[in-house]
């Protein structure tokens, strides 16, 4: 019997013997049956789904912890994983010494703590605040043990130095990465249909590999176990002498330990198309690590202390840390000291700052050539800014880049249908793709070629793969298959060569596939839905009125390379795809005649003359591609070729903008970098983001924001009964706040929330990436994403969400929905009003608090003073 008091004297792990696994399966009481229920409720709302790669989406880790204060979120965190919510003292202190934190920065981040009525912050002053930074910096990498609960395996490993707490997760991931593979593997097992806990115990049942481990008679104790899940989740709880006050942090510790499984398992979950029965993936998962856990137990021969556990737990999330507290003052003052400098931008000499938030589209001026319409994405910012740079005859705008069009969007070739959405948005439709205008034999030509391709490829792939080829399918097809990847090598190279050309806009004029407009008899799609879309997206947008001739609808994506993380590039709003076929599908709608006369009889109308275009922005390349200018007449044509002309200046200007933040020395360079194979930053994607900001284009045009900023596009005044903004602070808002969210966790807490280097990502079965022999899905953004080598390329913040709107209208929006307050009232991001030329945030006491003038923040200077570290 093993003493592991001796390397625990809190007095956590006991000595005494646990009995051994009976067979027999006890009797579970009724209160156990509820308490489990309520366990997994939790741990289940605690963990954030991670979607599959072909539609990954910037997701915030910490959404299951947005109903608890930012605070309490760091404290359970720290006590059930080694997770954490603060960046290391360094770097503020880095930030200090360079001036970006002033000391009126923290002097007002503490007095807004205080306002807010942060436990603690009453207590620390600015010279407290200093003197930690300058005592604390020094040791950073010693940090004091906050963690309470662990799993036996972790435990054993802290006694012993052992590595059962790899040997489990070895042995989890194998199962789940065979389990959960949908497309990449060949070789199938009987247990595809079983739920994930019987798969697995019928396979452990036959796999000596546990036992190999030193674990005796481990295939005879699965054996043993409950077939049912959550029989069998409280016979091991209970086997592990778990109270039941503990179920709910125990079962979150080991979820937190499989925290990219958990998270793919609740992606399952809330796919009800993917579940197989009644027990959830993530109850199946927790079920198999506890299972491992008895094992243990049994094979060590002891059991947890659990009393002392339950004591400090309770502590733990009961007692303030004045570390914590501190910490908190740091991330507070750098988030001051960049709403300090934004606001500046923002009401100094605009028309806002002297309380004018109407938007130009009300001008009594001739309207512009064009009005182009971007996402509001960080990158549509400095594009943004470039176009209007170079000409008055372009006005631009922010909206959600899926562009309202709630779809799912099935290929011909591919039965598989994607969401174009916002994943918090459910497809209202399906449309499917065409070759309009081509007539039935060029489409049925297209569409007989694309399934030839694509049988062709499977084909190919799963010779690759097979039983009988794959060990001699170099010696087979070496010689060709390198001639292949000389020939893909070389059309990069000329891709490269014809890179610089100086033109860096299309007109799409030849015939392509794309989304078809829907039968007349679709009931989700009818003519007064049709009709409801247009009407709806010509309003959020703010074009009700003065069209241009030109009004192009500006989707994005991204051209990368070797990248499994493609989808992370593109657009957010369509689920992680390409924004084309949105913004192609909602200008088809809008140069519909009979749409065009519904509007007008709903007080929006459209001159003939205007054309709506669809055109997409690669924001690795910033080429910008207009499609089905076949519909232009040659009035429009010109029009359009006017415009390309702007856009080349403007996308070279952007280029070159971009090449100083990713080092590159020439534009024909930067082109390349999502071709080059090898590159892991063909673009710097979202790094940065900060802020959001729903206004008038007046509040910020020719302020330059380094595509740090989500810009949406709102007239407060044109907004009678606040349906636009309901629905910006419901979905944009909020969509900006994951994105935000994700860079912030990926920055902070690397090993936990992002995915390592990308240079050694494994993708496993088409729906994740594991970290070179790691055994834990990867859930965040690689390293790269958010450093470049020398220095971190995204500041940590929490979003800035500035509105141009009156504080009562605000007022309406929250009330309505409790979940957007919950995440202002308990700090997950800053809500401010800007109103009258003067700036209010909303304090975590549900009150209006009235910001600094823009005069005065432009006044205060930077501190003198600097600290030295020792």
């Amino acid at each position: 019997m093993h003493n592991l008091n001796a390397s625990f004297p809190d007095g956590q792990v006991s000595a005494d013997a646990m009995p051994q696994f009976h067979t027999a399966v006890p009797q579970h009481t009724e209160h156990d049956i509820l308490t489990l229920e309520r366990a997994l409720r939790e741990v289940e709302s605690r963990v954030t789904p991670v979607w599959p790669l072909e539609d990954y989406v910037a997701v915030n880790p910490y959404w299951g912890w947005s109903d608890e204060s930012f605070l309490y979120a760091a404290r359970q965190l720290a006590a059930v994983s080694p997770a954490t919510l603060f960046m290391s003292v360094s770097h503020y202190l880095q930030r200090y010494q360079r001036g970006d934190i002033r000391k009126s920065d923290i002097n007002l981040a503490i007095d807004e703590l205080v306002a807010d009525g942060v436990p603690g912050s009453e207590g620390i002053d600015v010279n407290q605040v200093i003197s930690y930074l300058q005592q604390q910096a020094p040791n950073d990498q010693v940090k004091p043990e906050r963690r309470v609960v662990w799993t036996t395996a972790e435990l054993l490993d802290r006694w012993g130095h052992s590595h059962w707490a790899d040997v489990v997760d070895q042995e989890v991931g194998k199962h789940c990465a065979a389990y959960f593979d949908q497309t990449a593997a060949f070789w199938r097992a009987k247990e595809d249909n079983w739920p994930l806990y019987q798969a697995w115990r019928s396979a452990a049942i036959l796999d000596y590999n546990f036992e190999i481990h030193g674990v005796g008679d481990f295939r005879q104790f699965v054996a043993q176990l409950p077939h049912d899940t959550n029989a069998a989740l409280i016979t091991l709880l209970h086997s592990l002498r778990v109270p039941n006050e503990l179920w709910s942090p125990v079962l979150l510790t080991h979820a937190m330990a499989a925290k990219g499984w958990a998270a793919w398992a609740m992606y399952r979950q809330n796919n009800a198309q993917h579940r197989r029965d009644e027990a959830a993936d993530l109850a199946n998962l927790l079920a198999i690590r506890l299972a491992y856990d008895v094992a243990l137990c049994n094979h060590h021969d002891f059991h947890v202390d659990w009393s002392s556990v339950v004591s400090k737990y309770t502590a733990v999330m009961t007692q303030l840390c004045r570390e914590d507290v501190l910490r908190y003052a740091l991330l507070k003052a750098d988030e001051v000291a960049y709403r300090r400098e934004l606001l500046v931008d923002v009401l100094a000499d605009s028309p806002v700052a002297n309380g004018d938030t109407s938007s130009e589209g009300h001008s009594d001026n001739p309207p512009p050539l064009a009005q182009m319409v971007f996402c509001i994405d960080v990158r549509s910012e400095r594009i943004r800014r470039n176009l209007e740079a170079h000409s008055d005859d372009v006005e631009t705008f922010g909206y959600a880049g899926f562009f309202g069009i709630s779809m799912e969007y099935i290929r011909q070739a591919d039965p598989r249908a994607s969401a174009r959405v916002p994943v918090l948005v459910s497809p209202a439709y399906r449309i499917y793709e065409g070759y309009e205008g081509a007539g039935r034999l060029a489409s049925e030509a297209w569409i007989t070629s694309e399934l030839s391709q694509r049988f062709w490829r499977k084909a190919w792939k799963r010779f690759q793969a097979s039983a009988a080829s794959c060990f001699g399918f170099v010696e087979a097809t070496g010689i060709a298959h390198g001639m292949l990847l000389a020939l893909r090598a070389i059309d990069r190279w000329r891709h490269r060569r014809s890179a610089d050309t100086g033109r860096h806009s299309r007109m799409g004029g030849e015939m392509q596939p794309g989304p078809m407009l829907p039968s007349s008899c679709d009931a989700a799609m009818n003519f007064s839905k049709q009709a409801d879309v247009a009407e709806s997206l010509l309003r959020g947008i703010g074009i009700t009125a003065h069209f241009s001739r030109l009004v192009v609808l500006c989707g994005h994506g991204a051209s990368t390379d070797n990248n499994p993380h493609h989808a992370a590039l593109c657009c957010g709003a369509c689920g992680g795809h390409a924004g084309d076929n949105n913004a192609r599908f909602a200008v088809k709608l809008l140069n519909l005649s009979y749409i065009r006369a519904e509007l007008a009889s709903r007080g929006i109308v459209i001159p003939d003359e205007v054309l709506f275009v669809a055109a997409s922005h690669d924001t690795t390349t910033d080429e910008i591609r207009f499609y089905d200018a076949n519909q232009c007449n040659a009035r429009q044509r010109e029009d359009l070729q006017a415009l390309m002309r702007i856009v080349d200046k403007a996308a070279s200007d952007n280029r070159r903008e971009r090449m100083a933040t990713l080092q590159e020395p020439n534009a024909v360079d930067l082109t390349f970098r999502g071709r080059d194979w090898s590159e892991v930053r063909p673009e710097w994607g979202l790094a940065g983001c900060a802020a959001f900001i729903a206004g008038p284009r007046s509040m910020t045009r020719g302020r330059t924001f380094d595509g740090r900023t989500f810009l949406h596009s709102y007239d407060y005044t044109a907004d009678t009964h606040l349906r636009q903004l309901e629905q910006i602070m419901t979905a944009p808002m909020i969509v900006a706040q994951w994105i935000v969210m994700q860079y912030y966790a990926s920055t902070v807490d690397q090993p936990t929330f992002g995915s390592g280097s990308k240079t050694i990502h494994n993708p496993v079965g088409d729906f994740g990436i594991l970290s070179g022999n790691g055994n834990d899905l990867q859930i965040g953004l690689g390293w790269e994403s958010v450093h470049d080598g020398k220095d971190y390329r995204h500041q940590p913040l929490r979003l800035l969400s500035v509105v141009a709107a009156p504080r009562n209208a605000i007022d309406v929006v929250l009330a309505r929905h409790p979940q957007v307050e919950s995440l202002a009232i308990n700090g997950w991001l800053e809500l401010v009003a800007v109103e009258r030329g003067r700036s209010y945030r909303y304090t975590q006491r549900r009150m209006w608090e009235e910001l600094p003038g823009h005069s005065e923040f432009a006044d205060d200077v930077p501190d003198s003073v600097s600290i030295e570290s020792k």
